[in-house]
């Protein structure tokens, strides 16, 4: 998903002009805040950005028109694959089967599957064709803590969370940045309690880079249990904003409930009322506030097709017949004029849904229901013009689209 390039890209003109980055060219970390927000709950030390000029991070990314590659895990569990639309793997490596035992996927980019090691600390690529490329050495704090990455908007580069817990569970976040050709440098270290105001808080995990900057949600420890959309309730519960020049942390995006996804024009949308009534509430930068009722108790996996047009799950808490523990939905909803029309795309019993739901260009990619009295699922495309589906290959995980 892309946002508009506005003020990052100036910045990034004007570095590229003056040369390498430094601290100084950096600055000190600006207003944390967009004016009638609260202030975030961090702290923030910068620290000089020792080799690349990160102005190449924030060029503008190029058009491609290159076919979707998909990044799914086979039926084993053991390789991460790269497909085609056909189906046929490009390329494949294996990975950890225990976690904290050896690479494991954490991110996708424009180029291939991010894959890090918790126990060596290296960092790789894996691209269209050849084993992995390694990108870096990073060594975290230990082996418990949680990695996360996201890649600059033009793929040139990439940040990564590398988030750790004292003893009385306060985390502390390593943003690391990597820069083509250079070698990784520690951008900035924030540190949060792990609970705040009776909310989950701890670390921040990346979950993209885009031209406004890098969004990072919550990252707590010592929670879990069952449910639908539940890992989302975590780590959606506050996402900020971090500018990669000046450093500075916007406040939770959404102010009431939490946040479900932003469009390219900035048009925010915002989950309430989970676990009894969910509605999805889309502000766009002006103008007033839509409501999509999903008429669910729960809803989840939330994206901008279009910034007028999204696409949701829902969970249906009836319990299915053939032993799943609840059922889901996936549902397009366009927006015109302030009125919503949704669509039901597919649905299925179990969480298939909230495992998958990637929109590209003009489709969406999903795993399909689980086939009763099996686990097997496959990757599917649906046309959201058209409704048309159609079938990629048989996966146990879909992990994202390059």
């Amino acid at each position: 998903m892309r946002w508009p390039i506005g003020t990052l890209a100036v910045v990034a003109v004007v570095m590229a002009a003056c040369g390498p980055v430094t601290q100084s060219s950096i600055g000190s970390p600006g207003p944390s805040s967009p004016s009638g927000t609260a202030t975030p709950m961090s702290t923030a030390t910068a620290t000089p950005v020792a080799s690349g000029p990160l102005a190449a991070c924030l060029s503008a990314p190029q058009a491609s028109s290159a076919a979707p590659v998909f990044v799914i895990e086979p039926p084993s569990g053991s390789e991460v694959e790269l497909v085609n639309a056909e189906g046929s793997i490009l390329n494949q490596t294996a990975i950890a089967q225990v976690p904290d035992s050896g690479p494991e996927p954490v991110a996708h980019g424009a180029d291939g599957e991010y894959l890090f090691d918790p126990t060596t600390g290296e960092l790789t690529l894996l691209g269209l064709q050849g084993p992995p490329e390694k990108l870096a050495q990073v060594t975290p704090v230990s082996d418990a803590d949680d990695i996360s990455l996201a890649e600059s908007p033009n793929g040139l580069c990439w940040i990564l969370s590398d988030t750790s817990w004292d003893s009385n569970q306060n985390a502390t976040t390593k943003l690391y940045v990597g820069v083509s050709g250079g070698s990784p440098a520690l951008l900035t270290t924030l540190t949060r309690a792990n609970s705040l105001n009776g909310t989950y808080a701890g670390g921040y995990s990346a979950l993209r880079w885009d031209s406004s900057g890098v969004l990072l949600g919550t990252d707590p420890t010592g929670v879990g249990g069952g449910g639908p959309f539940l890992s989302e309730s975590y780590s959606l519960a506050s996402v900020v904003r971090l500018n990669p020049v000046s450093l500075s942390v916007t406040a939770s995006l959404c102010s009431d409930g939490r946040f479900a996804d932003v469009a390219a024009d900035g048009t925010l949308a915002c989950l309430v009322g989970q676990n009894s009534d969910a509605q999805i509430v889309v502000t766009p930068p002006s103008g007033p506030s839509v409501t999509i009722d999903t008429d669910q108790s729960g809803a989840g996996r939330v994206e901008f097709a279009t910034p007028s047009t999204l696409t949701y799950c829902t969970t249906d808490p009836t319990v299915p017949t053939d032993g799943a523990e609840w059922a889901e939905t996936l549902w397009e909803a366009p927006i015109d004029g302030g009125q919503v029309a949704e669509h039901n795309l597919m649905s299925g019993d179990g969480s298939w849904c909230e495992a998958g739901a990637i929109v590209s260009g003009d489709s969406i990619a999903e795993l399909t229901p689980w086939v009763s009295g099996t686990s097997e699922q496959s990757l599917v495309t649906i046309d959201l013009t058209t409704g048309q589906s159609t079938t990629i290959t048989v996966a146990n995980e879909f992990l994202g689209v390059l």
